[in-house]
């Protein structure tokens, strides 16, 4: 984690946003019309289609479709080579999928159930912003331990 001010890594901010703002949160507006359109109240009744949004939006859209976005598209922005994005890839995933369970199963029960359909974007972009952050450290926390390694391995000492 980023100790000093000269630790400071733009390029991970700047991934960041553009994952949230060019992907993340239009692929929400999308997503989210498509659990309205899947799980109607209407249809469903009110608990069932709020559980069917969360459950498919944690079982399958985090795990399978966001946080590999957020992995390939922020290591290609910080001009990874596609070997490296995919390896951190994997590397972070499980721990990735558990820390976004632990922040947005509760915060979709909220967006789902309280937050007004046309809010419910910008309101779990607010959530997203906290875990991106929370990704980010887990990214930088793996790659300064990559160096470490890397440093034992010549030889040297570590940072």
């Amino acid at each position: 984690m980023p100790t000093r001010r000269e630790d400071f890594d733009g390029g991970v901010v700047l991934a960041v946003v553009i994952y949230g703002v060019v992907y993340n949160g239009p692929m929400n507006v999308v997503v989210y019309r498509f659990y309205e359109a899947a799980y109607r109240e209407e249809r469903l009744g009110r608990v069932a289609s709020i559980l069917a949004k969360v459950s498919t939006d944690q079982l399958v859209s985090a795990p399978f479709i966001y946080i590999p976005a957020y992995y390939i598209i922020t290591g290609l922005v910080r001009l990874h080579p596609p070997g490296k994005v995919w390896t951190t890839f994997l590397d972070a995933w499980f721990d990735s999928v558990r820390t976004g369970w632990s922040i947005f199963i509760v915060g979709q029960l909220v967006n789902f159930s309280l937050i007004p359909v046309h809010l419910r974007t910008a309101f779990v972009m607010v959530l997203t912003f906290v875990f991106n952050v929370l990704l980010a450290l887990v990214d930088a926390e793996a790659e300064a331990a990559e160096a470490d390694e890397a440093a034992l391995e010549m030889g040297s000492a570590p940072g």
